[in-house]
């Protein structure tokens, strides 16, 4: 489990690097809900093409794991979830000097494209992907 802050941090930076013009790739964020079973998040992964999956350590990297065992996600990478003193608390002499100079990947946002992938709660077995647009 993480805090808050952190769990924000991560998801915003992700939706805004689904933008063409931040990277010339697209990074869809999926957060998944640990209320789910393995095999549910086996089957989201799988339907949505998930390429990396980060999780706490704990129950959610048991779960991922368990989920990657169960077959067809050869092609997932499961990543730590950073911490809020990896995300917040470094020097502020390694921000390089040119990190907030450059805002023309603001222009490129398609109001149309997908900036992040949500699931229902379930009720359907199993769950359905629900894709949201910017």
């Amino acid at each position: 489990m993480t805090d808050s802050i952190t769990y924000t941090t991560f998801l915003v930076s992700h939706i805004r690097l689904t933008h063409p013009g931040t990277s010339g790739r697209a990074l869809l964020p999926f957060p998944i809900s640990p209320r789910n079973s393995a095999a549910a998040v086996a089957h989201l992964v799988r339907v949505t093409g998930v390429k990396y999956l980060w999780a706490t350590e704990g129950p959610m990297k048991a779960m991922a794991d368990e989920a990657r065992d169960q077959g067809g996600l050869e092609d997932t990478t499961i990543l730590p979830f950073p911490s809020f003193s990896e995300l917040y608390l470094c020097a502020p002499s390694s921000f390089p000097s040119t990190l907030y100079t450059d805002d023309t990947a603001h222009d490129a946002v398609l109001l149309d494209q997908p900036a992040l992938i949500l699931h229902s709660s379930g009720e359907f077995n199993p769950p359905p992907p629900q894709p949201l647009s910017n």
